[in-house]
């Protein structure tokens, strides 16, 4: 029985610009009620046991994420490396594609790091390729079905803004 979907919660971090937010999906494929009302491109860490997801379920999700305004996407968790490969199948390469946020999406996956060097990472390292300013862009920390995953990046967030 999975926990239940939370709304994207704002994280208040004081030392730039960026809107970051997290929160938990119920299942992979309630991800996508996460992202409603999202207006600006997003960078997005997704923390995630996929050793028991379908590539079926992993694309679909990636195909509903990815026009929301997806430009760069970290995988964390087990099986992470194959979730970072099926939504590369997903990105646009293409220098034209239906929705201008999509001209590069880059992809990293994160299997040896702990969570909060991969939310870390997220919050310092992961720049899209078209934004100018920190505010052209959203920072979004999802876990699924794991209410302690979403925690330790939420207090990632905070604890980085301080230093």
């Amino acid at each position: 029985m999975g926990l239940g979907n939370t709304k994207l919660q704002t994280v208040h971090v004081k030392r730039d610009s960026r809107v970051f937010r997290v929160g938990n999906a119920s299942s992979i494929e309630n991800l996508h009620g996460l992202f409603e009302g999202i207006t600006k491109p997003f960078v997005l860490l997704l923390a995630a046991d996929a050793t028991k997801l379908s590539d079926k379920q992993i694309l679909h999700a990636a195909e509903q994420i990815i026009p929301k305004g997806l430009t760069y996407f970290c995988a964390w968790g087990p099986d992470c490396e194959r979730v970072h490969d099926l939504f590369d199948r997903i990105t646009p390469y293409e220098e034209t594609t239906q929705n201008p946020l999509q001209k590069l999406i880059i992809t990293t996956w994160h299997a040896k790091d702990s969570l909060r060097n991969a939310a870390w990472f997220l919050q310092n390292c992961a720049w899209p390729a078209e934004a100018q300013k920190p505010e052209e862009f959203d920072c979004i920390g999802i876990s699924v079905n794991n209410l302690l995953w979403c925690t330790k990046i939420r207090e990632t967030f905070i604890a980085n803004s301080r230093r």
